[in-house]
């Protein structure tokens, strides 16, 4: 695959990822791509100009640490919690910190807690990445929804969709050479409008139940939501993997994950299943990518562990994969200033 296609394909990848209107489907995302012919005018800009690939050394120099500030992380939970526990999450965060550049953090035990000096702030968000051990969990699309709207409905989450037109659609390859597929248009479903979007902690505590969770960025002040099914797989928070990737045309950072292989095994079982299909990536109750599984080849090709995740921001991006190839925390952690 020359440079252009490789570009081309993670732009594919970005934009599938990233809707840019209100409610667009993954197919209308791709037929723009096609219609404004960016494949030529990335051969016209030069190959590597426009994914630029930046890496941990250069993002974080300069710096500046103050060391007057501490975190304290008191384990999120409400068992007893051993001191050998709590040790080996001093390892993981010391990892985690020279991960996303602090080379001067120190992580030591203390009162049944770990204090953290010389750290980044973010600590202190109860939604960083740093803090816990992140678990995608992969989910089966049903169907798409727009923002939630009017009178909030207190009925159960339905599973279907209202009517088969609404259920998302399946890619056709037509053209393997030019990469060439179709794919129905399908619009939100309104009998899902009323419904709430489940919370992170719903999600949380009932991985095997359907949900309605938002898209990662769903472009100009929007939201786009997608009803997912039950959990098909759940992979750890710990990869062979990560490295970030800066798109500017997606607004947004890429994660590129590799999977061991036991988990890679699971990815392509999965892939596999739902081939020529939108599949979700659930992150914290978050779908941070939701990829059309190859809709142009007319037989499945294993992904090799490979997959990409979306984060808004640089520092989103470097802890998440921070977080992903340090290994899992003993005990989750909570943040207080000190």
């Amino acid at each position: 695959m020359s440079p252009t296609d490789q570009i081309q394909d993670l732009f594919d990848r970005a934009f599938a990822s990233v809707p840019a209107q209100p409610s667009p489907s993954p197919q209308t995302l791709h037929r723009r791509l096609r219609q404004r012919q960016i494949r030529v005018r990335l051969s016209t800009m030069g190959g590597g100009v426009l994914a630029v690939a930046i890496s941990a050394t250069a993002l974080f120099t300069g710096l500046a640490t103050n060391p007057a500030f501490a975190v304290t992380l008191y384990p999120n939970t409400s068992t007893r919690v051993a001191t050998a526990q709590l040790m080996a999450d001093q390892r993981v965060m010391t990892t985690r910190m020279r991960a996303v550049g602090y080379t001067n953090a120190t992580v030591r035990v203390s009162h049944g807690a770990l204090v953290v000096t010389n750290g980044p702030k973010s600590l202190t968000s109860s939604t960083s990445f740093l803090t816990t051990s992140p678990q995608l969990l992969i989910r089966s699309v049903t169907c798409y929804a727009g923002a939630q709207r009017g009178p909030v409905a207190t009925s159960a989450l339905p599973t279907t969709c209202s009517n088969p037109k609404y259920a998302a659609p399946t890619a056709s390859p037509t053209n393997a050479s030019t990469g060439g597929f179709t794919m129905p248009t399908t619009e939100p479903d309104p009998s899902l409008s009323p419904y709430a979007t489940t919370t992170a902690a719903q999600d949380a505590s009932s991985p095997t139940s359907s949900a309605l969770l938002p898209l990662l960025n769903s472009g100009n002040g929007t939201t786009q939501r997608y009803l997912v099914g039950p959990t098909l797989v759940t992979l750890s928070s710990m990869v062979a993997s990560a490295t970030v990737t800066h798109v500017p045309v997606a607004g947004g950072w890429i994660v590129n994950v590799r999977l061991n292989a036991a988990q890679a095994k699971l990815w392509d079982q999965v892939a596999k299943l739902y081939f020529h299909r939108v599949i979700a990536i659930d992150l914290n109750g978050l779908i941070v990518d939701a990829p059309l599984i190859e809709p142009a080849n007319s037989t499945f090709s294993s992904f090799d562990g490979r997959m990409q995740l979306l984060a808004l921001s640089s520092n989103d991006a470097y802890d998440l994969a921070a977080a992903l190839t340090s290994g899992p925390l003993a005990v989750p952690l909570a943040a207080h200033h000190s």
